[in-house]
């Protein structure tokens, strides 16, 4: 009784493997399923990524300086003050966190701090080549480039004290429907922003981080990934409005894509927090945008190429600060009472559980979660990137191979196994089968030997009632011998 106890219980074991077998294989598969192709990574992700205008104009003055190379000094003049006239459109990128209008940028997107240091930047080299001209040793910055290297920043920090900046600006989220295709009707028609979070000294901790608001609901906010999990050579894409990409102003709205890998994670030059380091291209102007892992999740936010940092040529890098990092800083940073509230809005929810379902042709329930972002902002396009997958969806259905119901799904889960796993099923199959004649066996051998039993049994109490006649037999002998004993005497 114990062995058949223990026989079915293997078996039951064996049945439970094969199941639980089948269930991981699914669940691999659609672990993998979680990841969105390109494609489907930018439809999912186009829409949240916004192009930011900033107009500045006036003019910037400068008492008259020179500069001694001998000496490494900086020497103030007298005269006329230098007036330097400022009429400049500066781009950037940045993406939607949240439905009711928040957007993720750069500090030197926004900031006037950006600006104050190109144009100082400008008359810091003009002075330099100046200079040049009469020093007595013009190989010294070749022989001690520290000490130039710490003077340029003296001199720069000279002309940001000294200098009078007077700007007016005017800082825009394009209208990404506008039909406009010059700069200044882009902008007359943009979102004006409000500034929520801003570091004007992102020059100095390199905490390069901003949020804006816009005037503009149900809008397709981006989710946030966990920068945790994100590992060097992982597959990311990149997001925005890289000015080597614009071939005339008829596309200022089109963003572009680019895809690469996690080349590294570095840590920032002052050591506070690590960034991310990747392959994919960029340029100016793509500042602010996102860094995309291929579940459509921000993982960063691109601030820098490699060699507009380091001056040099050679392959291009793109850094990005890692997006918990941005989180926090912007934090820190918040100029409001505002409440910031992060989430990826009913948008991205959807679209991302559509696509889901789609992989899965489930395509009833995937056309039921697209149709609930229908209520997206209509300036944000994007209706224009889930209708292709609506019609995909409804040609399954027509198709007959939309699987809907409980039956079509296991049928199809079964289908789309591979051979090999067929082949450990049907290993497993054989096993049970011989498990199962094992049984049947040991069962008729049980049932000859319960037969024998009981035919013995039988037998035994046959004899025993037998013994027992007998046995009264004797005792009635016995009692009549004894009768005529007693009789004689």
């Amino acid at each position: 009784m114990k062995n058949r106890c223990k026989i079915f219980l293997s078996a039951f074991m064996l049945m439970f493997a094969i199941a639980s077998f089948v269930f991981c294989v699914e669940k691999v598969k659609a672990a993998d399923e979680q990841k969105f192709t390109q494609e489907e990574l930018v439809s999912l992700s186009k829409p949240s990524v916004v192009r930011i205008v900033k107009h500045i104009q006036g003019e910037a003055i400068f008492k008259p300086f020179s500069l001694d190379l001998d000496k490494l000094t900086i020497i103030e003049g007298g005269g006329e003050k230098k007036k330097i006239p400022i009429d400049e459109y500066m781009n950037g990128s940045g993406f939607v966190v949240s439905n009711d209008g928040y957007i993720l940028t750069n500090s030197h997107v926004i900031s006037n701090q950006q600006i104050k240091l190109e144009i100082v930047a400008s008359v810091a080299q003009a002075a330099i080549m100046d200079a040049t001209l009469f020093s007595l040793d013009v190989n010294q910055e070749t022989t001690e480039p520290e000490k130039f290297e710490e003077y340029g920043k003296k001199i720069n920090d000279y002309l940001m004290k000294e200098g009078v900046f007077n700007f007016k600006e005017n800082i825009v989220v394009l209208d990404p429907s506008s039909k406009q295709e010059k700069v200044v009707d882009l902008v007359a028609d943009g979102f004006p922003i409000s500034v929520v979070s801003i570091n004007n000294d992102f020059d100095k901790d390199l905490m390069d981080v901003a949020l804006i608001k816009i005037e503009q609901k149900n809008l397709p906010a981006l989710p946030f990934g966990q920068a945790s999990l994100f590992k060097v050579g992982e597959k990311i894409g990149v997001f925005g409005f890289p000015s080597t990409a614009e071939l005339n102003n008829k596309n200022l709205l089109v963003s572009t894509f680019s895809q690469g890998v996690i080349s590294a994670i570095r840590d920032s030059e002052n050591k506070e927090f690590s960034m991310i380091q990747t392959d994919a291209k960029i340029s100016e102007g793509s500042s602010g945008g996102p860094l995309l892992n291929e579940r459509g999740e921000v993982i960063g936010m691109i601030t820098y190429q490699s060699n507009i940092l380091e001056g040099s040529g050679g392959d291009n890098f793109a850094f990005a600060i890692p997006i918990d990092v941005v989180q926090n800083g912007v934090k820190k940073f918040n100029i409001t009472n505002n409440d910031i509230d992060f989430g990826s809005g009913n948008y991205n929810t959807e679209f991302s559980k559509g696509l889901r379902l789609l992989h899965e042709s489930q395509c009833k329930k995937a056309l039921l979660s697209f149709e609930k972002t229908k209520d997206t902002n209509d300036k944000f396009n994007a209706s224009i990137n889930i209708e292709p997958y609506k019609k995909k969806c409804q040609d399954l259905i027509v198709a007959g191979k939309s699987i809907d119901t409980r039956w079509d799904k296991a049928k199809q889960m079964l289908l789309s196994l591979e051979y090999w796993v067929w082949g450990v099923v049907a290993a497993l199959l054989l096993i049970i089968i011989a498990i199962a004649i094992k049984l049947f066996m040991m069962k008729k051998r049980l049932e000859k030997d319960e037969k024998e039993i009981v035919f013995l049994e039988e037998e035994i109490k046959e004899n025993d009632s037998r013994d027992l006649e007998e046995m009264k037999e004797i005792k009635k002998i016995e009692k009549e011998l004894a009768e005529l004993k007693n009789n004689k005497k």
